[in-house]
């Protein structure tokens, strides 16, 4: 699957309505508990102390999305896309 790079002008409403949909479906994101150990992943683990809590799921998909579309690595990866990466190979092995 190849993603394309996070640019500063944003993420397209379709596929950020996409993305939102997608993860809303994903167990991860009931509870701030189980999200956050998603993060104990190395390539992600660096965010897991600074995840954004929320009270429902809905603006949990929110806050999580807009906060790590914000964040890079050291070596300019992007963390979104990280994660992503992440709950992808913890779904599809």
């Amino acid at each position: 699957m190849q993603v394309e790079r996070i640019t500063d002008e944003g993420i397209q409403s379709d596929i950020l309505r996409k993305l939102h949909n997608i993860l809303l479906n994903c167990q991860e994101f009931n509870s701030n508990e189980l999200l956050s150990s998603v993060f104990l992943d190395s390539k992600i683990i660096q965010w897991r102390d600074s995840l954004p809590e929320a009270s429902d799921k809905n603006e949990r998909v929110q806050l999580v999305t807009d906060y790590l579309y914000r964040e890079y690595t050291s070596s300019g990866e992007n963390a979104l896309i990280l994660f992503l990466e992440v709950i992808r190979n913890k779904t599809n092995p």
